[in-house]
């Protein structure tokens, strides 16, 4: 398969690490209602597997409303273009190039300003999340949360046993949301799972502040 050259990596935003209210109109005509950003470094492995199993599962919850922004960190198996090969199959897929930052908070940041969605979440890149708790968090915002956090430690906690921590976005979150919004977010029973969505509104504009990496 050669790279789609009519649809180019994203440009990487600069400057404060802040999710504008509404997107760049520069950045896209037809604003989606969801965007989930997949951080990845040296995913080359999983990152066809996990493309193709999210896009199955928003193309049915949110056909054509929805895009999977792959944030790459430079990585030497070259992740970031075994994805961009991808995009010429999967039109929702939008792939991002991070070449002088690093690390997994800023990377879901840089993801997010560049996402056009009202709402917007971050998966891992290793399949290590069960993506099917995708469609419960977006039925949680749905209903009416700002915020949604998958948890694995929901009636017995194993790791097989995820479930939903349903929260408002003063309270709860995981260990990625305490680095990326540590001013608004409290923390939760299961602080390494970094799988969770948010409306934009409610974090636009704030000035953040990761912890961490």
């Amino acid at each position: 398969m050669s790279i789609n050259l009519s649809r180019p990596l994203l440009a990487v935003p600069s400057g404060v690490l802040q999710v504008p209210p509404v997107p760049d109109a520069a950045l896209t005509t037809r604003p989606v209602y969801f965007s989930l950003v997949v951080p990845t470094y040296n995913e080359g492995k999983n990152i066809r597997q996990i493309v193709q199993i999210l896009s199955r599962l928003l193309d049915q919850a949110l056909p054509n409303d929805y895009e999977l922004i792959v944030v790459d960190d430079n990585s030497p198996d070259r992740t970031w273009e075994l994805a961009q090969q991808l995009m010429a199959d999967y039109p929702q897929l939008r792939v991002m190039r991070r070449q002088t930052e690093r690390g997994l908070s800023t990377a879901v940041i840089r993801g997010w300003q560049a996402a056009t969605g009202q709402v917007l979440g971050v998966i891992d890149g290793d399949l290590q999340h069960p993506p099917e708790v995708l469609i419960e968090l977006l039925n949680t915002i749905e209903h009416g949360a700002d915020l949604a956090v998958g948890s694995r430690h929901i009636e017995g906690g194993g790791t097989s046993d995820w479930g939903l921590v349903r929260r408002m976005l003063s309270r709860g979150a995981q260990l990625i949301g305490l680095m990326i919004l540590p001013h608004v977010i409290g923390r939760v029973s299961d602080p390494m799972s970094g799988y969770f969505m948010v409306r934009r509104a409610a974090i636009a504009e704030c000035l953040m502040n990761p912890l961490g990496y």
